[in-house]
């Protein structure tokens, strides 16, 4: 029994950190319990670019992509489900 739900919280937590190790979006050394973050995750952190995004990206984008396959995956991101157009938009995107 866990009254305080600490262990029900240090299990959310633990598998959080294994994604992003496992995304390359951190560094997790499990014998310290150490965590890193690496370039990417800073690029992720501070667009707010979530994980799923990231690991798409790093796995289909590369130095010599080209523009049209770079503004596929682009548009591809969740982040842009988000966004709404505006009703006089709809005829152009017809």
């Amino acid at each position: 029994m866990d009254p305080t739900g600490h262990m029900v919280l240090l299990e959310k937590i633990t598998d959080c950190v294994k994604k992003l190790n496992r995304a390359r979006l951190i560094r997790y050394n499990q014998s310290t319990e150490q965590v890193y973050p690496t370039d990417m995750g800073r690029i992720a952190s501070n667009y707010y670019i979530n994980v799923e995004t990231m690991a798409s990206f790093m796995s289909n984008l590369k130095p010599h992509t080209q523009e049209v396959m770079l503004l596929f995956h682009l548009a591809q991101a969740t982040e842009f489900k988000q966004l709404e157009a505006r009703k006089e938009e709809y005829e152009e995107m017809k």
